[in-house]
């Protein structure tokens, strides 16, 4: 029977899971040591940061004591095997609360597995919990209100992202090695963006939404939170199956792609520095062989034909389940469903006829190119509470430029990937988001690969110790 080395590799939590793997894989460190040292970060972090609703230490470890077992008998099921990872608490997992973030739903208990943690689970990873998530992943605020706020890590009294809002943070805070969040309008993405993370909204399809509890079955993905793209391939890659993530990243190069940037749409949107931060990262693209040019196309005033859509069907789903209207909502959530309880079916109808039209129109100003690259965020993390902030010179709600660059993506079904691109002054993340059509999803994270290659902001973390 092999046995693990002690002191070999000290299992720290902020290393990529790929570094992790290999510890595992060589036995210098163990699957139930690599658990039990998150758990210790969790129970000394996580009471300032508010990243988990549920912590699973039982589960857990019982998880990883069969990971070292298995290994034992010279079985490895592949490089997440003894993996601690985390899930937003949209995600099913069987005999664990889903609560979805709302007050009236701690008593729902799983029956099954949702097809994304039943699939990494084969893989072999271990589950530390439930994180922090705004209720129904509706968005639009920066406080759960059952739950509270959720810090981030790297400006604690800064919105750490939603609307998966803890797995976000749990990743940057190292309290797990990677994080699933879903993405219906930015929620992957734009904790991705705030917490230096990189952050996928595949292509719909790509990876399964059973045991999910939907947003808006049109425009819902489930992607996962990383410190690399390289790790971010490994857990799409046990999810979807196949392997395609992981071989798109070998030898991944910049060189001769063309990337369309939309100027226009990123100066008149975005703050100075994360303009700054976008023109630095086309920048780096060129250096490093890309075709670099500037493309028309603003699709920023999507957010009427988003919400049309998104909250109708949010309202179908919470009627159909029996709870709208008369469950107690927070306040959010519940202007939001009213929003979908509003909305005609004309006026839906129009929304998905305007959402054909600007992928007719996005199709159009991308033919040619790779990729687009543009901000994730045109801001950095808001301060909690805060209202509205200056983009482009004039001063818009705070809330609503959240969805700016993020809502888009969705509407048209295509796929985009954050990733770290640069610091403010004050020292919090930027993130660069490459975008792409329908399939797109290997080259675009084999894009930010490469640029990982070629900058540092990624191997970064926040000054919590």
């Amino acid at each position: 029977m092999l046995t693990f080395p002690r002191r070999r590799f000290p299992p720290c939590p902020t290393r990529p899971i790929a570094e992790l793997a290999r510890a595992i894989l060589d036995h210098s460190v163990s699957p139930v040591e690599l658990t039990r040292a998150y758990l210790e970060r969790i129970e000394r972090l996580n009471p300032h940061l508010n990243a988990f609703i549920a912590i699973t230490a039982e589960i857990a470890l019982a998880q990883a004591r069969e990971a070292e077992a298995e290994m034992s008998y010279g079985t490895l099921r592949g490089p997440l095997h003894g993996i601690p990872l985390a899930l937003k608490d949209i995600i099913d997992v069987e005999g664990v609360t889903t609560t979805c973030g709302a007050s009236f739903l701690g008593d729902n208990v799983a029956e099954r597995d949702a097809a994304v943690w039943a699939n990494l689970r084969e893989a072999g990873a271990v589950l530390l919990g439930k994180t922090h998530m705004l209720e129904f992943a509706m968005g639009g605020t920066d406080r759960n209100h059952t739950f509270g706020y959720c810090a981030n890590p790297w400006a604690p009294a800064h919105f750490s992202g939603g609307s998966s809002t803890g797995s976000g943070a749990a990743v940057a805070a190292g309290l797990c090695a990677g994080a699933l969040g879903t993405d219906t309008g930015g929620s992957v993405r734009q904790p991705a963006a705030y917490c230096n993370l990189v952050g996928i909204k595949p292509t719909p399809g790509v990876l399964p939404l059973e045991g999910v509890f939907p947003l808006s079955p049109t425009l819902d993905t489930v992607g996962p939170m990383t410190r690399t793209a390289q790790d971010n391939a490994l857990m799409l890659d046990a999810i979807a199956g196949g392997g395609a993530f992981a071989a798109a990243l070998r030898g991944a190069t910049l060189a001769g792609k063309r990337v369309g940037v939309p100027w226009r749409w990123t100066a008149e949107q975005t703050t100075p520095e994360v303009a700054a931060a976008i023109e630095d990262a086309a920048e780096t693209f060129a250096a490093a062989g890309a075709e670099v040019a500037e493309i028309d196309l603003n699709l920023g005033h999507i957010a009427l034909s988003y919400g049309a859509i998104a909250f109708h069907e949010g309202m179908l789903t919470h009627r159909a389940q029996g709870w709208y209207p008369d469950k107690p909502y927070g306040p959010n959530p519940r202007k939001r469903l009213d929003s979908g309880a509003a909305t005609t079916p004309a006026e839906y109808a129009a929304a998905l006829e305007t959402a054909a039209e600007l992928r007719g129109e996005a199709e159009a100003a991308a033919q040619g190119f790779d990729a687009l690259l543009l901000p994730t965020q045109p801001m950095t993390a808001p301060a909690f509470g805060q209202e509205d902030v200056v983009l482009g010179g004039k001063r818009v709600d705070a809330a609503a430029a959240r969805g700016l660059f993020n809502m888009a993506w969705n509407v048209i079904g295509w796929a985009a990937v954050s990733a770290p691109g640069g610091f403010s002054n004050q020292g919090q993340p930027i993130g660069v988001q490459l975008a792409g059509p329908p399939g797109s999803d290997a080259a675009l994270l084999a894009m930010a690969h490469a640029y990982q290659q070629i900058t540092d902001w990624h191997t970064r973390h926040p000054p919590l110790e």
